[in-house]
C-alpha cells in the first residue's frame, strides 16, 4: 500500500511539474512573437504603411535629395571660333591648323603654298573684351580710320578701315569688330587679289559663324 501511495505522488507531482512547464513555455512564445501586423515594438502598422527606406537613390545621409553637378561650360578655344575648313573656303587655299598665339587670345591659319597664295593671305581671329571694342569703335578720328557700322551680326558690329596716307588701300586691311554681350572678336582676312568689298563680303559671312559659337 505505501509503495502504491509513493508511486501515486510522484505521478502527480511529475504531472503537475509538466504542465507548469508547457505553461510558462507557451507564455513566453507568446510575449516574444509579434502578431501580424505589428512592429517589433509591439505597436500595429497602420493599414496600407510601407517599411521606411533609410536611403533613397540621390539622397544625401541626411536624406535631402541630391543632385548631380553640372559642369560649367569651359571657355571656346580661339581657333574654335573658326574651323580649318571655313579659313581654307574663304582663302581659297588649303591651310595649316590655326596657329595660337602664346597667351590664347588669337588664332591665325595660313596657307600651306604661300608661294600660290602670297605672304598676305590669312585668317586672324582675335578675342578682345567689350571694353576694347567700344575703344576701337570710337578711336576712328585718332587712327584716322573709317568705321562703317555692320547690321544683324551680334549685339554691335562695324568694319574698321584705316587707309594710306596716299589714299591707297591699307596694308593693315579691313578688320570687322563684333560684340556678344561680354565677349567681342576682332576678325581680319587678307586674300591675295580681293578687294575691299569681297573682304567685307567674307569677313561678313565668317562673322556670323563666329557670333553663333561665343559663349
Amino acid at each position: 500500500m505505501l509503495h502504491q501511495l509513493l508511486g501515486t505522488s510522484v505521478a502527480v507531482m511529475l504531472a503537475a511539474l509538466l504542465a507548469a512547464c508547457g505553461s510558462s513555455t507557451s507564455d513566453k512564445t507568446t510575449a516574444s512573437s509579434p502578431t501580424a501586423g505589428s512592429t517589433a515594438t509591439g505597436a500595429s502598422a497602420a493599414p496600407g504603411a510601407t517599411t521606411p527606406i533609410s536611403s533613397a537613390p540621390n539622397s544625401t545621409a541626411s536624406g535631402a535629395v541630391g543632385t548631380t553637378p553640372v559642369k560649367s561650360a569651359s571657355p571656346v578655344s580661339t581657333c574654335d571660333l573658326v574651323t580649318q575648313a571655313e579659313a581654307a573656303a574663304a582663302l581659297g587655299f588649303p591651310v595649316n591648323p590655326g596657329k595660337p598665339s602664346e597667351d590664347g587670345s588669337s588664332c591665325t591659319y595660313n596657307p600651306v603654298d604661300t608661294n600660290s597664295a602670297g605672304d598676305f593671305t590669312f585668317v586672324t581671329i582675335q578675342t578682345e573684351e567689350a571694353a576694347d571694342f567700344t575703344h576701337a569703335k570710337g578711336s576712328g578720328p585718332v587712327l584716322k580710320s573709317v568705321i562703317t557700322p555692320v547690321a544683324g551680326i551680334g549685339n554691335d558690329a562695324f568694319f574698321m578701315t584705316i587707309p594710306n596716307a596716299d589714299g591707297s588701300p591699307s596694308i593693315l586691311g579691313t578688320h570687322l569688330h563684333l560684340l556678344k554681350g561680354s565677349n567681342a572678336v576682332d576678325l581680319t582676312i587678307f586674300k591675295k587679289g580681293a578687294s575691299e568689298g569681297d573682304i567685307a563680303t567674307l569677313e561678313k559671312s565668317m562673322a556670323a559663324l563666329i557670333v553663333g559659337r561665343l559663349r
